[in-house]
């Protein structure tokens, strides 16, 4: 399938495509929710959620096939940030080592502030994770940046999609960051649209894809409104 890499845009395709029609070193910062990948998981009990090592090397080796070409498209003073959970982190991590040059450089724990799901086996599950991939450009600042985020977030999910992350969490991804504005946000897994309205709030440019048809309407719907809303701001702002 062919693609136009056109900014501020959200498409319908399968991000291994869309990338493909992107050229080498064309954004800045990646940002996304792929799925944990505890479907892929071919010997479990129903009751048994943890993936075996089989099932953990094949889930890296599909996450290696789309970071291979993250890694291609991200320009040297880039990064990506992948949301996940401790069932899915050592996906990630496995799924690295099969890209050259590419690494874990971070790991966010984020604290939910609201208990959820667990085995009565287990503990409830009250955090995620966010791990990041820095490029040799890369660099932070600001050294008192903690690897510990707090960021309430519930049950519900406001705009429909069943793994939504909060807006002001992925905002502050993007923030943590530390890039001018106007840069470019690319999202492979683009659901609800979290990533896109979060880059257009701090004034920087967007792309980004999904397979399901229905979550780019949800995503465009989303754009579309912040659009309104930052426009009516801003000539609220002028009168």
């Amino acid at each position: 399938m062919d693609f136009s890499f056109e900014l501020d845009t959200v498409v319908v395709g399968d991000c291994l495509d869309v990338m493909a029609g992107m050229p080498d070193g064309c954004v800045d910062l990646v940002v996304t929710d792929p799925p944990y990948s505890l479907a892929s998981a071919s010997s479990r009990r129903s009751s048994n959620k943890a993936m075996g090592w089989a099932d953990i090397n094949n889930a890296a080796k599909w996450f290696s096939l789309w970071y291979r070409e993250v890694w291609r498209i991200l320009k040297d003073t880039g990064a990506l940030w992948t949301f996940c959970s401790w069932h899915s982190l050592p996906v990630v991590q496995c799924a690295t080592s099969y890209v050259s040059g590419m690494f874990l450089t971070s790991v966010v724990v984020w604290d939910k502030q609201w208990p959820g799901v667990g085995s009565t086996r287990g503990l409830r599950q009250n955090y995620e994770l966010i791990a990041m991939a820095a490029k040799s450009g890369f660099y932070i600042e600001d050294r008192s940046i903690s690897d510990i985020w707090s960021c309430k977030w519930t049950s519900a999910r406001p705009n429909g999609h069943p793994a939504e992350k909060p807006e002001e969490l992925v905002s502050r991804t993007i923030a943590t960051s530390e890039m001018p504005e106007n840069i470019i946000v690319f999202d492979p897994f683009i659901g609800s649209g979290t990533t896109a309205v979060a880059a257009l709030k701090l004034n920087h440019h967007f792309y980004g894809c999904d397979v399901n048809p229905d979550y780019v309407r949800l995503a465009n719907a989303r754009i579309e409104k912040t659009r309104m809303e930052m426009s009516q701001m801003e000539l609220s702002l002028r009168t």
